[in-house]
């Protein structure tokens, strides 16, 4: 999970590992800052793309340029697409056809399990190695050992005990809840 790569503690051992000095807070900081920038706006698109998709394929009253406009402007107001720009309608009906179905979606259900998941390594404290090598342990057998042959959702409640939330994701991206629930 990519999440532990930007725990400063982790940061510092593999500058360590590979040589270096120490990498300033500073530095540690303005990293997290860039990441955290560049996924809020992958996610954004994901949103977009996952809507785009999940509408394109129910009952339209409205043409695909006003279609995807609209839910550009929801999703992405800082990122629209321009009016003759059709490369995200292209996208979703060239993954529909290689049997991606609904894959946008997919990508942000992966994003929210994750971030979950990894709330609860960091919860526990990512340092304690005990409690660590049990949740890996745990992770392993109820996931990652089945693999596709048990439902996501279902391995992802065996592990945790629960279904996913997306409190994990907003809190780890500074995305406030308030905001989401305003748009809905």
């Amino acid at each position: 999970m990519e999440h532990f790569l930007f725990d400063e503690a982790v940061l510092q051992t593999l500058a360590h590992l590979s040589g270096s000095e120490s990498i300033p807070p500073k530095l540690v900081e303005m990293l997290r800052e860039q990441r955290v920038a560049e996924k809020v706006h992958i996610l954004n698109q994901r949103a977009f793309l996952g809507q785009l998709e999940l509408e394109l394929f129910s009952d339209l009253d409205e043409s695909l340029v006003s279609l995807q406009r609209r839910l550009a402007q929801e999703s992405v107001p800082l990122d629209l697409p321009d009016k003759n720009d059709l490369a995200a309608l292209f996208k979703i009906m060239h993954d529909n056809a290689c049997g991606r179905n609904i894959c946008h979606y997919r990508y942000l259900y992966g994003e929210i399990m994750s971030a979950d998941i990894y709330s609860l390594f960091q919860e526990s404290g990512v340092h304690n190695q005990e409690k660590m090598r049990e949740l890996g342990t745990r992770l392993r057998k109820s996931m990652l050992e089945p693999g596709g042959l048990v439902d996501g959702s279902a391995s992802f409640s065996l592990f945790m005990g629960r279904d996913p939330s997306t409190d994990a994701l907003f809190e780890m991206y500074g995305i406030e809840n308030s905001v989401i629930e305003e748009t809905n």
